[in-house]
This record gives C-alpha cells, sequence and structure tokens, in this order.
C-alpha cells in the first residue's frame, strides 16, 4: 500500500512540524492564540455587517449612534432677511437705522446688512481697499443694534467681483475682512478665507448672474445660494433643475430667500427664512445657517407690514432639515416615513399643492388641496440611500414655501466614527491570512521533502554481477 503509506508519512511529518514551530517560541504563539480566539468570538458577537462608501466603512452595529431623531438640537426658530442694502452702497436713501426700523414694522427676528464691498473702487459699492469707509459702515450697524435691541442685527457684505458672481459673507467683522483685500476677483479664494474666518458664504441670485450648474458645482465651502431673490423664485430651485443635480451630486447646499431690498424696497418684503438657531444671538444665526435646518416662505402684504404666509414641518423618520438620518438596517434599504406639516397662517388663500421630490423628481403631488393647514404622514417603500426629500408647497394665489433637504444614508467619515468591530475583523482576516500561509508553507516543504527522500536510488536492490558468473 504505498499510497496510503506516503500519505501517512506526510500526516506524521506535517504535524511533527506544527508542533516544532509551535514550541520554538511559546511566548509569541500563546498571546497570539489567545488572540485569534478573542477576536473571532468578538466579530461573531458584533456580527457587523460592513457598509463602504465614499467616506470610509463602518459597521451596521455602529448606526444606531449616528441616527438623528426629532430636532437635531436645542434651539428656536427665527425669522429674517439677510439680504439687502443701504446708502453704504447702492440702497440709499435708506440708513441701517431705516432697515431696522422696516425689520421692527414686519416682525423679523433679524436682519443682515449686506452693502455691496468690491476689491476696486465703484460709485455703487465700497472698495475692501478704503478702510475708513469699511469701518464708518461697520459703525452704523453697530449703532444701529444699539438703537435696536429687538432686532437682532448683523453686519455681512455682498463681495462683487466685476458684478458677476455676488457672494453673500455673513459672519465677519470689519478687522477679518480687511484680509479679503488682496484677494482681488478670486471668487473661491474670498469663500475660503471666510470658511476659514469661520463665517458662511451664499451664492446670490444665480439665475440674475447668469450661473449654471458647473459654475456652483466647482465651488468647495459654500454653504449655499439664494433660491428666493427680489419678489421671485430662482429658476435653480425648480425640481430637476440646477439644485437637484447640486444634491445629487453630493453638494449640501443650503437654500436660502431674501428681499435684496433696494431704494424703495423694505426689509422683509416679499418674503422671509425661518432659521432653527441654537440660540436667538448672532453667533445662534450662523450656526443655525451652517446646520441647515431652514426653510423659506413668500410673505403677503398686510395692512402696510410683510408677513409670511406659511408655517413649515418637514421631516423623514423624525429627522429634520438639513440632517442626515443613517438608516439603521443592514440592507441599506428602508421605509420612509414623511412628516409635512404645511399651515397658512397669514392671508386668507388655502393651501393649493404640495409636492415631494426625491433625488429630483416629483415623487409625489397633491393637488387642489384647498385647506388652510395639512399634515400628512407619507410611507415611502424600499428607500435606499444616499438620497434626499426636500418639499415644495404652493397656495391658491400662488404663493410658495420650500424646505430644505433631509439626507439619507451618508457615509460617515472614518476618522468620525472609530469601528471597533469591523476593526478587528478586518485584523482578524489578516492573521488567519499570515497563519493559512505559514500553514501552506509547512505544507510544501514537507512534500518537497518526501520526494526527494522518495527519488534517491536504492542500491540495496541493485547486485553487481561477479567477475567470476561475468566471465563464464
Amino acid at each position: 500500500m504505498p499510497v496510503r503509506s506516503d500519505i501517512s508519512r506526510l500526516k506524521i511529518s506535517l504535524t511533527k512540524k506544527l508542533i516544532r514551530w509551535w514550541s520554538a517560541d511559546t511566548l509569541t504563539k500563546i498571546p497570539l492564540t489567545i488572540f485569534v480566539v478573542t477576536s473571532l468570538c468578538f466579530s461573531l458577537l458584533m456580527k457587523p455587517t460592513l457598509i463602504f462608501g465614499t467616506g470610509g466603512l463602518i459597521g451596521a452595529s455602529d448606526l444606531h449612534t449616528q441616527y438623528k431623531s426629532g430636532p437635531p438640537y436645542e434651539g428656536i426658530w427665527l425669522k429674517g432677511d439677510a439680504h439687502m442694502h443701504t446708502n453704504f452702497s447702492d440702497g440709499g436713501p435708506n440708513t441701517v437705522d431705516d432697515r431696522a426700523e422696516q425689520a421692527r414694522k414686519n416682525n423679523l427676528d433679524f436682519i443682515i446688512i449686506t452693502d455691496h464691498v468690491l476689491p476696486e473702487m465703484s460709485i455703487w459699492g465700497i472698495s475692501s481697499s478704503d478702510r475708513k469707509r469699511i469701518d464708518a459702515y461697520y459703525k452704523a450697524v453697530l449703532n444701529a443694534k444699539a438703537a435696536y435691541p429687538d432686532v437682532i442685527i448683523l453686519w455681512g457684505f455682498e463681495w462683487t467681483a466685476d458684478k458677476k458672481p455676488h457672494i453673500l459673507v455673513y459672519g465677519l467683522t470689519a478687522n477679518e475682512m480687511e484680509h479679503l483685500n488682496s484677494i482681488g476677483e478670486d471668487v473661491q479664494a474670498v469663500i475660503t478665507a471666510v470658511h476659514d474666518a469661520s463665517g458662511v458664504t451664499f451664492f446670490a441670485h444665480p439665475s440674475w448672474s447668469g450661473a449654471v450648474y458647473s459654475d456652483l458645482s466647482v465651488l468647495e465651502n459654500i454653504t449655499g445660494f439664494e433660491g428666493f431673490n427680489y419678489g421671485s423664485m430662482d429658476a435653480f430651485i425648480e425640481v430637476g433643475k440646477e439644485w437637484d443635480r447640486l444634491l445629487m451630486a453630493g453638494k449640501h447646499y443650503v437654500m436660502i430667500g431674501n428681499s435684496d431690498a433696494h431704494g424703495d424696497e423694505k426689509a422683509g418684503q416679499w418674503g422671509a427664512t425661518f432659521v432653527y438657531a441654537p440660540n436667538a444671538t448672532e453667533a445662534g444665526i450662523i450656526e443655525g445657517y451652517k446646520r441647515g435646518c431652514v426653510y423659506f416662505s413668500e410673505s403677503i402684504s398686510s395692512n402696510g407690514t410683510w408677513r409670511p404666509i406659511f408655517r413649515l414641518d418637514f421631516m423623514v423618520n423624525n429627522t429634520w432639515m438639513g440632517q442626515t438620518l443613517l438608516p439603521p438596517l443592514e440592507t441599506n434599504e428602508f421605509t420612509a416615513r414623511l412628516w409635512i406639516n404645511v399651515s397658512i397662517v397669514e392671508g386668507d388663500s388655502k393651501i393649493d399643492t404640495i409636492t415631494v421630490v426625491h433625488n429630483g423628481e416629483a415623487m409625489h403631488y397633491f393637488p387642489s388641496l384647498e385647506s388652510v393647514n395639512m399634515a400628512l404622514f407619507l410611507d415611502i417603500p424600499k428607500v435606499r440611500a444616499p438620497s434626499y426629500f426636500r418639499l415644495v408647497a404652493n397656495n391658491t394665489a400662488g404663493k410658495y414655501t420650500a424646505s430644505n433637504p433631509v439626507f439619507l444614508g451618508e457615509f460617515v467619515k472614518s476618522e468620525d466614527v472609530i469601528d471597533w468591530s469591523s476593526l478587528v475583523s478586518v485584523v482578524l482576516l489578516i492573521v488567519l491570512l499570515v497563519l493559512g500561509w505559514r500553514v501552506i508553507a509547512v505544507l510544501v516543504k514537507t512534500r518537497k521533502t518526501n520526494h526527494t527522500l522518495g527519488s534517491k536510488p536504492d542500491i540495496t536492490r541493485k547486485r553487481m554481477r561477479s567477475p567470476a558468473l561475468t566471465s563464464g
């Protein structure tokens, strides 16, 4: 039975090899054994499902820690107008105090003064190099804050490079703005400098500026854009247009709406942006813009004042506008429950239509509602991430309100979440590969040794003929 005998010898040889290898360095092998067994038990206990995304990998067991439900933070809804001009640029004869008085009359919680600041001298704006004029503008805003304590007044400006594009800048001081003077007309450099100074930037009236998708898609660190300006909705926010394309490309641009008041226009005219701010302060408003829990409502003129028509609540699986929901399902597919609450709070119109936009398409359309309040639960099955939902509603007078998106299934960055179960799984895999390679090496070496022994000539079976027999 030569074949069976060879196999037996191979098994015995392999066993001896492994025993010798194991006993050669016991101090190393025992800790390795404990580590492998512990890692295996831990991995089986956690049962991690790896989800690979653009930002790294996480375990499904960690998804629940990323799930955001209800209000994303403790805060307060504040309504305001964040784009207007005074006699420091092309908004005369209105002074900063005039804008504050208009905000008080229109019951706004905050305003942001945004006179034109240009890289070069101009008759319709302030030169960024004219520090004396910049200081006078900043001081006028400080004085208005003291005179109108019931209105939160922020100093900002509209960075204007050769008229187009225009970038709204919020959250800087006059000193912080001074270093922008050396940047000139490099829009990206301005946006980056403002971001580095913890301010926010918005692309003003993109359609008026002739902007297209590619103009915004290349920008980094910009907060968002104006979807409503000077009394009209920007074409950017129409279903399937530039905003949806940007969102689908992973650009979380926040949409806002403002009056862009000049001359005879008033602060708060035509519409207002609602910002869910951590607190009713300047810093709270800036933080609210950054977090994106924001919606816009057109306004109606009533008794000489302007009042926002709509109030809006919009959540997906208890996750608010501007926030990200990580679905706690291993399949990354789930049922999205939309909570929609739209109310008419000013005027005698009624809600006409509500449109739910999902990934650039009007997924659900509710026409001819004829109600002053609509509260809806809408279940949408088999939603896959990453994606988003946003909402648009119109009244019977043709006015509208629009939410910012709720994002679904954003993949967190690996540096943000340390997934120990997945890390252990990867380490265990590496260890098993090393051990497997070691076993194979021993096996190959043993087979080579056996082959060498079996190929030696068996001299005991060869008999040399004696000379006597040969001669006979």
